[in-house]
């Protein structure tokens, strides 16, 4: 790995192994800086019919023991379930962009269009994905911030 000013870094792959998660099969492999160094990642995958899903996880190793068990658990209770109407509904829209189609986060109407809002369906699971996604990549940049900051002052 490269980061943006040039620094080079290995991963240091912990573990990469096949699990079985509630029925259904998973790849599973633990990374020491695969990402952000000095962050233990996991990365969780699987394909279902139509879909593939990713589950990661990136904390600092200086905290990793304290959480990882209550990470294990949520990586076991994961389900992966395949609905062909979100499916559909995805792929008539493949082109759109997450963040200005009327769902996304920059496209939302204007308190102002009352009546429009109460004719657009809101909550579908396609909008409810690309709100986690957005929310998941903020939050891991804030993180990195913060990781690149408390480092340049040790």
């Amino acid at each position: 790995m490269r980061d943006l000013v040039g620094n080079t870094y290995m991963t240091d792959i912990k573990y990469t192994k096949k699990k079985l998660i509630r029925n259904w099969w998973w790849m599973d492999s633990l990374q020491m800086g695969s990402e952000v160094p000095g962050f233990v990642s996991r990365y969780v995958v699987s394909i279902k019919e139509q879909i593939a899903a990713m589950i990661s996880y990136h904390v600092a190793e200086s905290v990793f023991p304290k959480w990882a068990d209550t990470l294990d658990k949520m990586i076991e209770s994961t389900e992966l379930r395949f609905d062909p109407k979100a499916f559909d509904e995805i792929m008539r829209n493949r082109n759109s962009n997450i963040l200005a189609n009327k769902g996304g986060l920059l496209g939302r109407r204007s308190p102002g269009s009352v009546q429009e809002n109460a004719k657009t369906p809101t909550g579908t699971s396609s909008e409810l994905i690309q709100t986690i996604s957005i929310v998941a990549l903020i939050v891991a940049a804030i993180g990195y911030i913060i990781y690149r900051k408390r480092k340049g002052m040790s």
